[in-house]
């Protein structure tokens, strides 16, 4: 026989018994509270920093180049060489830390970004002072670290600048020695064609061409002035141009002697700073000039307990009355299918 189920019924009969959910969520506190005595919650200690990223800086991909250097900064956090200065300085103040090893002590950090601006460096930590120590010593060998790799992300700047001059001047250099070989070689072939002559003056058209050949020499010092100012008269004779032509060349031996020379100490010097330019590039552990990170401000760190006594307390009841609902729903789900 089908009986017809009303579930009004049943929260008028639920409301006259209201003292049963309540029960529930007491004994559910309770199991809450004892779980939280049983299990000791972890505290969080965290340190605020700055991050600032210069956009005004010109780069082919400013995002992904910015994305990059996050992540370059994020690495620097948890390098051996900060956690074992930090592991360090911690042994000298706490026994504990005697006993922790760098991969343990990188498990407790952690870092919190989403871009520029605020960090978090924290610290996770069963006691919670040893979370406070943990991080005013991590936190503050970081940003020495990260001052030294910005010094030298300066530096590299600095030092791509002065290669770059360099560069340009060797090839200022190279370009005039080129010039001045033409010259010089053009100088010997018309010193030649005079040893051979057999006039006795030069005609006006050859007599520029002779002089041409050493005119184009670009060069400011008083000796090239006082050769230019002593150029034979168009009228005068094979030997006066051979005596002018000769001593040309040996100005023009001179300074090329000497610009050859220059090239060579520019070499030695673009090597050197080829050298330096790998050593700054190491030490700037990839980061750029253009990043800026410091502590957001400084005040006495409060540990935070990751899972409250409280807290935990009022999960058990709330899962506790929800307990109770899903075995109370069982007798009206009962009594729909039996009306089927």
């Amino acid at each position: 026989m089908l009986t017809e189920w009303h579930f009004r019924d049943d929260i008028l009969e639920l409301s006259h018994r209201w003292y049963l959910p309540s029960l529930a969520f007491l004994l559910g506190c309770l199991l809450g509270w004892v779980a939280s005595m049983l299990l000791p919650t972890t505290y969080r200690a965290e340190v605020p920093l700055y991050v600032a990223y210069n956009a005004d800086a010109f780069f082919r991909n400013p995002d992904d180049y910015k994305n990059w250097q996050m992540q370059q900064l994020t690495d620097l956090t948890t390098t051996d060489e900060v956690l074992s200065e930090t592991l360090k300085r911690l042994r000298n103040v706490e026994p504990y830390w005697q006993q922790v090893e760098t991969p343990q002590f990188r498990d407790l950090t952690r870092v919190i970004w989403r871009n520029t601006g605020k960090w978090r460096l924290v610290i996770e930590h069963p006691v919670p002072e040893y979370g406070v120590q943990a991080v005013e010593t991590w936190s503050a060998v970081f940003l020495e670290y990260y001052t030294q790799a910005r010094a030298n992300a300066i530096r590299q700047f600095e030092v791509d600048k002065l290669m770059l001059a360099n560069a340009n001047a060797q090839t200022q250099l190279e370009l005039e020695i080129l010039e001045q070989e033409t010259a010089r070689q053009s100088a010997l072939e018309w010193q030649l064609r005079l040893q051979q002559a057999t006039v006795e003056t030069l005609d006006e058209q050859t007599a520029q061409q002779v002089l041409a050949s050493l005119s184009q020499v670009k060069s400011s010092s008083l000796a090239w002035q006082s050769l230019i100012n002593r150029t034979p008269v168009s009228n005068a004779s094979p030997a006066e141009h051979l005596s002018w032509l000769g001593d040309g060349l040996e100005l023009l031996r001179q300074d090329i002697q000497l610009n050859r020379q220059q090239l060579d100490l520019l070499k030695q010097e673009y090597a050197s700073l080829s050298q330096l330019f790998a050593q700054v590039t190491l030490a700037a552990r990839g980061l750029s000039a253009n990043l800026e990170v410091d502590r957001e401000y400084v005040a006495p760190v409060v540990p935070e307990a990751i899972r409250p006594t409280s807290l935990t307390t009022l999960v058990g009841g709330v899962l506790g009355c929800l307990l109770w609902l899903l075995s109370w729903l069982i007798a009206p789900l009962r009594k729909v299918w039996g009306a089927r």
